[in-house]
């Protein structure tokens, strides 16, 4: 890290500062600058990515609030111009005392995309959304919120929900509901939910009656059936409740076949695998087809402690397989990291900052699992982690709710 020493304040921020060039930027790049810094007491200082020659044009510039913790910053914007003389510079003069810079890293990426910004806020599929306080906490609106509905419910929460559909609309969010054949009080062993018995017909009129009252809704939306397919904790995988090979696929497409005969237009089907483990199936054996399937999917998580994970070693082996499958728009459904075990601020920043926007091309969504849970996911789960996030989600390639006219289905990538 580098260490620099305030003895005498200066006139201006930039009487000292830390620079390095050259460094380039293309026009239209996404251009991003990430960096870890504390001080020995609670300061600000002053970052810009500047011209390295007269007449020193600043192309972004940002004040942070530094304390005597390590913790990440980012500066992120879109490039206007190309200049292949730039530098990041820290201006540290108007304060004295000692601050530390570590990890510095600029990109100029060229190939920058849009992503839907979303969550799982929780609460009950009966009443609207309560997404206010996340996105209070994350400084930004959402354009995705998911909710989850189980077949087995006897209280009308198995039902289509319009008042939560309309107030997730009426927000400017697209609603994505994660469609679950099963009883969630009853665990893994439940033979009423047997893919054998959807396939034979056996819910035909509850599926007919969700699929009449979406088409009668008539506003796009995500619907998320039967995700993690491919591990053995829901009665829908293949390696348990008496489920054999081949039976997913039969039973996703016998759904939306009765969709698609019902003239039902406005879903959009998103087929939302986990990421792969040993003894996990094979995705490939469990894929409906490109005709069945308009966005596919991933659920990961980091779940610390000595299993401590980054974002991409979640991912990365799991996106090369799905992204050889089938080409169609992915989303990332859910996903979260533990604050135990390793720096959950710099889980988010790398995942939000870099590794999505850069190392996930195929990317077009992703949906934070904002639960206090088998781990405390949430975003809340320390002071500097919703701060990281919040800073991270600033990013202008993560798209807020801007969607309370979209019609278009299956719903195009941002």
């Amino acid at each position: 890290s580098a260490h620099i020493a305030v003895t005498q304040s200066g006139l201006e921020t930039y009487d000292v500062q830390l620079r390095q060039y050259p460094l380039s930027i293309t026009q239209n790049d996404l251009v991003t600058l990430t960096f870890w810094a504390k001080a020995d007491a609670p300061r600000t200082i002053e970052v810009a990515i500047q011209k390295t020659v007269d007449p020193y044009t600043v192309y972004d510039y940002k004040t942070f609030n530094l304390s005597t913790n390590w913790q990440v910053y980012s500066i992120v914007f879109k490039a206007n111009v190309t200049d292949t003389n730039v530098w990041p510079a820290f201006n540290l003069a108007r304060t004295t005392g000692d601050v530390w810079i570590d990890k510095a890293r600029f990109v100029s990426n060229p190939n920058a995309r849009n992503i839907f910004f979303g969550a799982y806020v929780g609460g009950w599929i009966m009443q609207p959304p309560d997404f206010e306080p996340f996105e209070t906490d994350a400084q930004k609106k959402l354009s995705i919120v998911m909710q989850y509905q189980h077949w087995g419910g006897t209280d009308g929460t198995q039902n289509f929900q319009k008042t939560w559909m309309d107030s997730v609309r009426n927000h400017g969010s697209i609603p994505l509901i994660t469609w679950e054949p099963w009883d969630y009080t009853k665990g893994v062993n439940q033979p009423t939910y047997s893919l054998r018995n959807i396939i034979n017909g056996k819910f035909d009129n509850y599926i007919k009656k969700w699929a009449q009252d979406s088409k009668a809704w008539g506003k796009p939306y995500f619907l998320r059936f039967a995700h993690e397919m491919n591990g053995n904790w829901y009665p829908w995988g293949e390696q348990v409740n008496g489920n054999q090979p081949g039976d997913y696929v039969k039973a996703w497409r016998r759904i939306r076949n009765i969709f698609s005969l019902a003239g039902v237009k406005n879903v959009t089907w998103v087929w939302s695998p986990n990421v792969s483990y040993p003894g996990s199936t094979p995705m490939s054996k469990v894929y409906p087809g490109n005709s069945y399937v308009d966005w596919i999917g991933l659920d990961g998580y980091n779940w610390g402690g000595s299993s401590w994970q980054s974002f991409d070693s979640v991912f990365r082996a799991s996106y090369n397989e799905i992204t050889a499958i089938t080409g169609k728009p992915l989303m990332i459904n859910e996903t979260a990291s533990d604050e135990i075990g390793g720096s959950k601020p710099q889980w988010i920043n790398d995942a939000y900052t870099y590794e999505l926007p850069y190392l996930y091309p195929k990317v077009r969504a992703i949906t934070w699992f904002n639960i206090n849970k088998e781990r405390d996911w949430r975003i809340e789960s320390s002071p500097t982690t919703q701060q990281s996030y919040a800073d991270a989600v600033k990013n202008f390639i993560y798209k807020s709710n801007t969607y309370p006219t979209i019609t278009k289905t299956p719903i195009p990538a941002p």
